[in-house]
């Protein structure tokens, strides 16, 4: 399989749910604007504790989201693809809740 033909499988593949994929990058750009001034303060270990659980049920969740079932995932390359959406997950929502949950270190003199 070419490039091109590798590039048109993946277009459709994505088209339904592009609407979902401008949704995410639209929720991560608002809170990065919005939350911009939080960026240089210390995360809080909720942020962590959050982020982690968020992506552990995404990876719970994937395979409903494309008609399957966990029981289906039993080789190494479905758990490698289920433990890269998980960990996109968590990292998705640590971006997206940073500047939100974070602590302000105040200097003790």
């Amino acid at each position: 399989m070419d490039f091109s033909s590798t590039l048109t499988v993946l277009w459709y593949a994505i088209k339904p749910n592009l609407w979902l994929l401008i949704l995410l990058v639209v929720l991560l750009s608002a809170s990065l604007i919005i939350g911009r001034q939080n960026w240089r303060k210390a995360a809080s270990k909720s942020l962590l504790l959050a982020s982690l659980v968020l992506g552990v049920i995404a990876m719970l969740l994937a395979p409903s989201f494309t008609h399957s079932s966990l029981s289906y995932v039993l080789t190494w390359v479905d758990q490698l693809s289920l433990l890269a959406v998980g960990i996109g997950a968590a990292i998705y929502s640590w971006l997206l809740l940073r500047p939100w949950l974070t602590t302000s270190h105040q200097s003790v003199s």
